[in-house]
Protein backbone atom coordinates (compact mmCIF):
# COMPACT_ATOMS: atom_id res chain seq x y z
CA UNK A 1 0.00 0.00 0.00
CA UNK A 2 0.97 3.45 -0.72
CA UNK A 3 1.61 5.80 2.17
CA UNK A 4 1.13 9.85 2.27
CA UNK A 5 3.48 11.52 4.29
CA UNK A 6 2.99 11.48 7.65
CA UNK A 7 0.77 14.16 8.32
CA UNK A 8 0.27 15.62 12.22
CA UNK A 9 -3.26 17.27 12.69
CA UNK A 10 -2.54 19.72 15.27
CA UNK A 11 -6.01 20.56 16.66
CA UNK A 12 -5.74 16.66 17.33
CA UNK A 13 -3.96 14.52 19.75
CA UNK A 14 -0.48 13.26 18.54
CA UNK A 15 1.53 10.94 20.51
CA UNK A 16 4.99 9.40 19.48
CA UNK A 17 5.33 5.81 21.25
CA UNK A 18 7.87 3.66 21.54
CA UNK A 19 8.00 0.03 23.18
CA UNK A 20 11.27 -1.97 24.09
CA UNK A 21 12.32 -5.36 26.04
CA UNK A 22 15.54 -3.27 27.21
CA UNK A 23 14.55 0.43 27.44
CA UNK A 24 15.26 2.74 30.22
CA UNK A 25 14.44 5.97 28.68
CA UNK A 26 14.42 8.03 25.88
CA UNK A 27 14.83 11.23 24.29
CA UNK A 28 12.94 13.09 21.85
CA UNK A 29 14.12 15.84 19.35
CA UNK A 30 11.94 17.49 17.64
CA UNK A 31 12.46 20.43 14.60
CA UNK A 32 9.54 22.79 13.83
CA UNK A 33 10.64 24.68 10.64
CA UNK A 34 9.26 26.51 7.46
CA UNK A 35 11.03 26.57 4.26
CA UNK A 36 12.85 23.37 2.51
CA UNK A 37 12.49 20.19 4.41
CA UNK A 38 15.83 19.19 5.76
CA UNK A 39 17.49 15.51 4.29
CA UNK A 40 16.19 12.47 6.09
CA UNK A 41 19.07 10.70 8.77
CA UNK A 42 18.92 6.79 8.59
CA UNK A 43 18.60 4.51 11.39
CA UNK A 44 21.53 4.78 14.08
CA UNK A 45 22.76 8.41 13.00
CA UNK A 46 22.03 11.26 14.77
CA UNK A 47 20.80 14.61 12.87
CA UNK A 48 23.69 16.45 13.95
CA UNK A 49 23.68 19.51 11.60
CA UNK A 50 21.74 21.75 9.86
CA UNK A 51 19.79 20.76 6.85
CA UNK A 52 18.04 23.33 4.20
CA UNK A 53 16.13 25.08 6.20
CA UNK A 54 16.01 22.82 9.39
CA UNK A 55 18.26 24.29 12.06
CA UNK A 56 21.18 21.94 13.76
CA UNK A 57 19.51 23.10 17.46
CA UNK A 58 15.81 21.26 17.87
CA UNK A 59 12.89 23.42 18.75
CA UNK A 60 12.22 20.78 21.61
CA UNK A 61 13.62 18.47 23.37
CA UNK A 62 11.78 16.08 25.48
CA UNK A 63 12.98 12.72 27.76
CA UNK A 64 10.64 10.66 30.09
CA UNK A 65 11.57 7.37 31.83
CA UNK A 66 9.78 4.48 30.38
CA UNK A 67 6.89 2.18 32.00
CA UNK A 68 5.26 -1.15 31.81
CA UNK A 69 1.84 -0.65 30.12
CA UNK A 70 1.24 -3.90 28.06
CA UNK A 71 2.73 -6.91 29.80
CA UNK A 72 5.76 -7.61 31.83
CA UNK A 73 9.10 -7.05 30.47
CA UNK A 74 8.34 -4.89 27.78
CA UNK A 75 8.45 -0.74 28.48
CA UNK A 76 7.24 2.13 26.52
CA UNK A 77 7.57 5.87 26.22
CA UNK A 78 4.78 8.26 24.98
CA UNK A 79 4.98 12.39 23.78
CA UNK A 80 2.33 14.33 22.95
CA UNK A 81 3.31 16.87 20.70
CA UNK A 82 0.39 18.50 18.56
CA UNK A 83 0.10 21.31 21.18
CA UNK A 84 4.03 21.90 20.42
CA UNK A 85 3.67 22.28 17.07
CA UNK A 86 0.22 23.86 17.17
CA UNK A 87 2.09 27.11 18.74
CA UNK A 88 4.04 27.47 15.42
CA UNK A 89 1.11 27.47 13.32
CA UNK A 90 -0.30 30.75 11.80
CA UNK A 91 -3.00 31.03 9.40
CA UNK A 92 -3.00 33.94 7.25
CA UNK A 93 -5.34 34.50 4.27
CA UNK A 94 -4.26 37.11 1.50
CA UNK A 95 -6.06 38.62 -1.19
CA UNK A 96 -4.21 35.93 -3.29
CA UNK A 97 -5.30 33.19 -0.92
CA UNK A 98 -1.74 31.68 -1.06
CA UNK A 99 -1.24 30.18 2.34
CA UNK A 100 0.91 31.52 4.67
CA UNK A 101 2.32 30.12 8.08
CA UNK A 102 -0.62 27.33 7.99
CA UNK A 103 1.79 24.13 7.30
CA UNK A 104 5.33 23.69 9.31
CA UNK A 105 7.76 20.78 9.01
CA UNK A 106 7.96 18.73 11.54
CA UNK A 107 10.92 16.34 11.71
CA UNK A 108 11.62 14.01 15.18
CA UNK A 109 14.11 11.90 16.30
CA UNK A 110 13.92 9.19 19.06
CA UNK A 111 16.94 8.41 21.17
CA UNK A 112 16.81 5.14 23.10
CA UNK A 113 18.74 5.20 26.02
CA UNK A 114 19.33 1.94 28.10
CA UNK A 115 22.21 1.78 30.59
CA UNK A 116 24.98 4.09 29.45
CA UNK A 117 24.51 2.89 26.29
CA UNK A 118 22.21 4.71 23.78
CA UNK A 119 20.72 4.06 19.99
CA UNK A 120 19.30 6.29 18.01
CA UNK A 121 16.20 5.77 15.78
CA UNK A 122 15.50 6.88 12.13
CA UNK A 123 14.43 10.43 11.63
CA UNK A 124 10.46 10.60 11.24
CA UNK A 125 9.56 13.47 8.91
CA UNK A 126 6.24 15.16 9.26
CA UNK A 127 3.62 17.93 8.28
CA UNK A 128 1.89 19.66 10.25
CA UNK A 129 -1.31 20.90 9.25
CA UNK A 130 -3.71 22.90 11.29
CA UNK A 131 -6.52 20.23 10.80
CA UNK A 132 -8.27 17.97 13.07
CA UNK A 133 -9.62 14.59 13.67
CA UNK A 134 -12.99 12.91 15.00
CA UNK A 135 -12.66 10.41 18.26
CA UNK A 136 -15.75 8.67 16.55
CA UNK A 137 -16.34 7.71 13.46
CA UNK A 138 -14.32 7.28 10.76
CA UNK A 139 -10.46 8.75 10.93
CA UNK A 140 -7.54 6.80 9.68
CA UNK A 141 -7.03 7.24 6.28
CA UNK A 142 -9.54 9.97 6.53
CA UNK A 143 -6.62 12.90 6.73
CA UNK A 144 -4.77 11.02 3.54
CA UNK A 145 -6.59 12.24 0.93
CA UNK A 146 -5.85 14.07 -1.33
CA UNK A 147 -8.50 16.06 -2.26
CA UNK A 148 -8.66 18.44 1.30
CA UNK A 149 -12.35 18.89 2.09
CA UNK A 150 -15.18 17.09 2.67
CA UNK A 151 -17.86 17.51 0.08
CA UNK A 152 -18.01 16.38 -3.33
CA UNK A 153 -21.00 19.09 -4.38
CA UNK A 154 -19.93 22.96 -4.24
CA UNK A 155 -22.75 25.73 -4.42
CA UNK A 156 -20.67 28.99 -5.79
CA UNK A 157 -21.38 32.61 -7.07
CA UNK A 158 -22.03 32.77 -10.97
CA UNK A 159 -19.14 35.45 -11.68
CA UNK A 160 -17.28 34.07 -9.26
CA UNK A 161 -13.95 31.47 -9.34
CA UNK A 162 -13.33 28.47 -7.19
CA UNK A 163 -10.59 27.14 -5.78
CA UNK A 164 -10.57 23.30 -4.48
CA UNK A 165 -7.40 22.48 -2.35
CA UNK A 166 -5.22 19.02 -2.73
CA UNK A 167 -2.58 17.71 -1.83
CA UNK A 168 0.33 18.65 -4.23
CA UNK A 169 2.36 15.17 -4.01
CA UNK A 170 -0.67 12.82 -5.28
CA UNK A 171 -2.23 14.84 -7.39
CA UNK A 172 -2.11 13.31 -11.16
CA UNK A 173 -4.74 16.05 -13.44
CA UNK A 174 -7.61 17.68 -13.36
CA UNK A 175 -10.18 19.01 -15.96
CA UNK A 176 -12.59 21.52 -15.18
CA UNK A 177 -15.45 21.11 -17.63
CA UNK A 178 -19.03 22.73 -18.14
CA UNK A 179 -22.02 21.07 -20.70
CA UNK A 180 -18.95 18.34 -21.11
CA UNK A 181 -16.09 20.55 -23.21
CA UNK A 182 -12.85 20.98 -20.93
CA UNK A 183 -12.67 24.90 -19.51
CA UNK A 184 -9.31 24.71 -17.93
CA UNK A 185 -6.97 21.72 -16.68
CA UNK A 186 -3.98 20.64 -15.06
CA UNK A 187 -1.41 17.67 -15.68
CA UNK A 188 0.71 15.85 -13.33
CA UNK A 189 3.70 18.26 -15.04
CA UNK A 190 1.93 21.23 -12.60
CA UNK A 191 2.39 19.17 -9.93
CA UNK A 192 5.88 18.15 -9.36
CA UNK A 193 7.07 17.10 -5.97
CA UNK A 194 8.12 19.99 -3.88
CA UNK A 195 10.25 20.20 -0.75
CA UNK A 196 8.90 23.41 -0.01
CA UNK A 197 6.38 23.99 2.69
CA UNK A 198 4.22 26.48 1.38
CA UNK A 199 3.42 24.26 -1.55
CA UNK A 200 2.12 20.94 0.24
CA UNK A 201 -1.54 22.28 -0.07
CA UNK A 202 -2.20 23.93 -3.26
CA UNK A 203 -5.27 25.01 -5.07
CA UNK A 204 -6.69 24.01 -8.32
CA UNK A 205 -8.59 26.58 -10.18
CA UNK A 206 -10.58 27.12 -12.81
CA UNK A 207 -9.05 30.57 -13.63
CA UNK A 208 -5.33 31.22 -14.80
CA UNK A 209 -4.63 34.19 -12.70
CA UNK A 210 -5.02 34.61 -8.60
CA UNK A 211 -8.34 37.22 -10.07
CA UNK A 212 -11.33 35.56 -8.37
CA UNK A 213 -14.17 37.59 -10.15
CA UNK A 214 -15.05 39.00 -13.00
CA UNK A 215 -14.99 42.60 -11.02
CA UNK A 216 -11.32 42.13 -9.49
CA UNK A 217 -10.48 40.95 -13.14
CA UNK A 218 -11.36 44.67 -14.27
CA UNK A 219 -9.57 46.42 -11.25
CA UNK A 220 -6.38 43.95 -11.90
CA UNK A 221 -4.24 46.31 -13.27
CA UNK A 222 -5.04 49.65 -10.53
CA UNK A 223 -6.07 51.58 -13.25
CA UNK A 224 -9.29 50.74 -14.55
CA UNK A 225 -12.76 51.58 -13.23
CA UNK A 226 -15.49 48.88 -12.46
CA UNK A 227 -18.77 50.12 -13.73
CA UNK A 228 -21.77 48.39 -12.53
CA UNK A 229 -25.54 48.34 -13.50
CA UNK A 230 -28.08 45.87 -13.50
CA UNK A 231 -27.98 45.73 -16.96
CA UNK A 232 -23.91 44.93 -17.56
CA UNK A 233 -24.81 42.33 -14.50
CA UNK A 234 -27.64 40.56 -16.99
CA UNK A 235 -24.38 40.43 -19.48
CA UNK A 236 -21.96 39.11 -17.24
CA UNK A 237 -24.37 36.79 -16.29
CA UNK A 238 -24.84 35.57 -19.94
CA UNK A 239 -21.48 35.23 -20.49
CA UNK A 240 -19.88 34.97 -17.18
CA UNK A 241 -16.17 33.80 -17.77
CA UNK A 242 -16.19 31.27 -14.47
CA UNK A 243 -19.55 29.17 -14.74
CA UNK A 244 -17.82 25.80 -15.15
CA UNK A 245 -20.52 22.55 -13.38
CA UNK A 246 -17.80 19.96 -12.61
CA UNK A 247 -14.15 19.10 -12.32
CA UNK A 248 -12.86 15.71 -12.38
CA UNK A 249 -9.46 15.02 -10.29
CA UNK A 250 -7.36 12.32 -10.90
CA UNK A 251 -5.11 10.91 -7.91
CA UNK A 252 -2.73 8.45 -6.56
CA UNK A 253 -5.21 6.91 -3.52
CA UNK A 254 -2.59 6.33 -0.93
CA UNK A 255 -6.09 4.27 0.90
CA UNK A 256 -6.26 1.64 -1.49
CA UNK A 257 -5.46 -1.73 -0.23
CA UNK A 258 -5.61 -3.14 -4.27
CA UNK A 259 -2.95 -3.07 -6.78
CA UNK A 260 -4.25 -0.06 -8.52
CA UNK A 261 -3.57 3.20 -6.77
CA UNK A 262 -5.08 5.59 -9.13
CA UNK A 263 -8.66 7.21 -8.56
CA UNK A 264 -10.75 9.71 -10.14
CA UNK A 265 -13.45 11.42 -8.48
CA UNK A 266 -16.00 14.29 -9.81
CA UNK A 267 -17.38 17.70 -8.25
CA UNK A 268 -20.38 18.75 -9.14
CA UNK A 269 -20.39 22.69 -9.15
CA UNK A 270 -23.40 24.37 -8.56
CA UNK A 271 -23.52 27.86 -10.02
CA UNK A 272 -26.23 30.47 -8.23
CA UNK A 273 -27.45 33.40 -9.75
CA UNK A 274 -28.91 35.92 -6.98
CA UNK A 275 -30.40 38.93 -8.18
CA UNK A 276 -32.16 40.54 -5.02
CA UNK A 277 -28.91 40.10 -2.48
CA UNK A 278 -25.44 40.58 -2.55
CA UNK A 279 -24.40 36.88 -2.54
CA UNK A 280 -21.18 37.07 0.70
CA UNK A 281 -18.03 34.39 0.42
CA UNK A 282 -16.69 32.68 3.79
CA UNK A 283 -13.40 31.37 3.59
CA UNK A 284 -12.01 29.08 6.69
CA UNK A 285 -9.97 26.62 7.61
CA UNK A 286 -11.71 22.76 7.14
CA UNK A 287 -10.67 19.91 8.74
CA UNK A 288 -8.12 19.10 6.86
CA UNK A 289 -6.09 22.35 7.69
CA UNK A 290 -6.75 23.74 4.16
CA UNK A 291 -8.66 27.14 3.00
CA UNK A 292 -12.27 26.11 1.79
CA UNK A 293 -15.12 28.92 0.96
CA UNK A 294 -18.91 28.97 1.38
CA UNK A 295 -21.11 31.01 -0.32
CA UNK A 296 -24.13 33.05 1.69
CA UNK A 297 -26.74 33.80 -1.29
CA UNK A 298 -29.27 35.40 0.74
CA UNK A 299 -30.06 38.58 2.90
CA UNK A 300 -27.39 40.08 5.33
CA UNK A 301 -28.03 41.95 8.45
CA UNK A 302 -25.34 44.26 9.92
CA UNK A 303 -25.27 45.42 13.81
CA UNK A 304 -22.74 46.97 16.35
CA UNK A 305 -21.76 46.56 20.14
CA UNK A 306 -20.73 49.67 21.40
CA UNK A 307 -19.09 50.04 24.77
CA UNK A 308 -17.75 52.68 26.69
CA UNK A 309 -16.49 53.53 29.86
CA UNK A 310 -17.21 57.33 31.49
CA UNK A 311 -15.54 59.51 34.32
CA UNK A 312 -16.84 63.35 36.18
CA UNK A 313 -15.49 65.96 35.25
CA UNK A 314 -15.52 68.52 38.05
CA UNK A 315 -17.37 71.75 37.34
CA UNK A 316 -15.81 75.36 38.19
CA UNK A 317 -17.43 78.20 38.74
CA UNK A 318 -16.75 80.05 35.65
CA UNK A 319 -19.12 77.59 33.95
CA UNK A 320 -21.88 77.07 35.85
CA UNK A 321 -25.03 77.69 34.34
CA UNK A 322 -23.63 76.39 30.95
CA UNK A 323 -25.94 73.54 30.51
CA UNK A 324 -24.23 72.55 27.09
CA UNK A 325 -20.68 71.75 28.83
CA UNK A 326 -20.64 68.24 29.94
CA UNK A 327 -19.17 66.51 33.39
CA UNK A 328 -19.61 63.41 32.36
CA UNK A 329 -17.17 62.72 29.90
CA UNK A 330 -16.57 58.91 27.76
CA UNK A 331 -13.70 57.31 26.79
CA UNK A 332 -12.40 54.19 25.89
CA UNK A 333 -15.00 53.89 23.06
CA UNK A 334 -14.71 50.08 21.73
CA UNK A 335 -17.02 49.44 18.73
CA UNK A 336 -17.89 45.59 17.87
CA UNK A 337 -19.50 45.06 14.54
CA UNK A 338 -21.56 42.32 14.11
CA UNK A 339 -23.21 40.64 10.85
CA UNK A 340 -25.73 37.72 10.24
CA UNK A 341 -25.88 36.06 7.13
CA UNK A 342 -28.21 33.60 5.48
CA UNK A 343 -27.36 31.01 3.36
CA UNK A 344 -29.48 30.47 0.80
CA UNK A 345 -31.15 26.68 0.05
CA UNK A 346 -28.50 24.42 0.33
CA UNK A 347 -28.43 20.69 -0.57
CA UNK A 348 -28.37 18.25 2.83
CA UNK A 349 -24.83 16.77 1.11
CA UNK A 350 -23.37 20.44 2.64
CA UNK A 351 -24.11 19.97 5.66
CA UNK A 352 -20.27 18.75 6.54
CA UNK A 353 -18.57 22.01 5.11
CA UNK A 354 -21.27 24.39 7.71
CA UNK A 355 -20.76 21.82 10.23
CA UNK A 356 -16.68 22.78 9.46
CA UNK A 357 -17.26 26.35 9.34
CA UNK A 358 -18.74 26.18 13.19
CA UNK A 359 -15.48 24.49 14.04
CA UNK A 360 -13.33 26.36 12.40
CA UNK A 361 -10.62 28.75 14.48
CA UNK A 362 -9.82 30.48 11.57
CA UNK A 363 -12.80 32.42 9.47
CA UNK A 364 -12.53 35.30 7.23
CA UNK A 365 -15.46 37.55 5.67
CA UNK A 366 -15.02 38.68 1.86
CA UNK A 367 -16.01 42.60 1.51
CA UNK A 368 -18.11 43.50 -1.30
CA UNK A 369 -16.91 47.04 -1.53
CA UNK A 370 -19.48 49.64 -2.45
CA UNK A 371 -16.97 51.95 -5.02
CA UNK A 372 -15.67 50.98 -7.86
CA UNK A 373 -12.22 51.09 -7.44
CA UNK A 374 -11.07 48.81 -4.66
CA UNK A 375 -10.84 44.52 -5.10
CA UNK A 376 -12.47 41.88 -1.78
CA UNK A 377 -10.69 42.01 0.78
CA UNK A 378 -10.79 38.75 3.37
CA UNK A 379 -11.65 40.40 6.79
CA UNK A 380 -10.99 37.84 10.07
CA UNK A 381 -14.43 37.00 11.92
CA UNK A 382 -15.41 34.82 14.60
CA UNK A 383 -18.27 32.93 14.24
CA UNK A 384 -20.46 33.47 17.19
CA UNK A 385 -23.67 31.57 16.55
CA UNK A 386 -22.47 28.67 19.71
CA UNK A 387 -25.08 25.87 18.60
CA UNK A 388 -25.89 24.27 15.03
CA UNK A 389 -28.70 22.25 13.87
CA UNK A 390 -28.86 19.83 11.48
CA UNK A 391 -31.31 19.99 8.70
CA UNK A 392 -32.12 17.75 6.37
CA UNK A 393 -34.61 17.35 3.42
CA UNK A 394 -37.18 14.81 4.70
CA UNK A 395 -38.12 16.99 7.70
CA UNK A 396 -36.86 20.33 6.56
CA UNK A 397 -37.60 20.03 3.02
CA UNK A 398 -35.81 23.08 1.95
CA UNK A 399 -32.12 23.77 3.60
CA UNK A 400 -31.12 26.87 4.68
CA UNK A 401 -28.76 28.23 7.80
CA UNK A 402 -28.60 31.67 9.45
CA UNK A 403 -25.41 32.02 11.20
CA UNK A 404 -23.94 34.94 13.24
CA UNK A 405 -20.41 36.71 13.00
CA UNK A 406 -18.49 38.88 14.76
CA UNK A 407 -15.57 40.84 13.33
CA UNK A 408 -12.57 39.67 15.06
CA UNK A 409 -10.61 43.27 14.52
CA UNK A 410 -13.00 46.36 16.05
CA UNK A 411 -14.22 48.85 14.25
CA UNK A 412 -13.36 51.44 16.45
CA UNK A 413 -11.01 51.38 19.57
CA UNK A 414 -10.44 54.97 21.10
CA UNK A 415 -8.43 56.41 24.18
Amino acid sequence: MATIANIINVNSEFTIEYSSFSMDSAVLKIWVYSGTQGLPSAYGLPITSDSNDRPFEATYTLSSKSVSIYEANVTTVRFSVAELVKDFIVSELGVDYITNGNTVWVDYQLEIVQGASSQYLAAIQNLGVDGYEYTLGAGGFDKDNVIRMSNRHILKNVSESIKIPVYRNGMISYAFEKDGQTISSGTTADFLESDEVDDQIVYISNIASNVDSFRDRVLLDGNSVFESSECLKALEYEFTPFAVDSVNITYEDFTSISGDNTKTEIIKIENITECKYEPTQVTFINKFGAYQSLWFFKNSRRAMNVKSDNWNRRANEYFVGYTNRRTTMKYNTQVQEKITLNSGFYPENNNVVFEELVQSDSVWLWTNPTDNTTVSQPIPVNVTSTSFEFKNSRTDQMINYTMEFEYAIHKLKSL
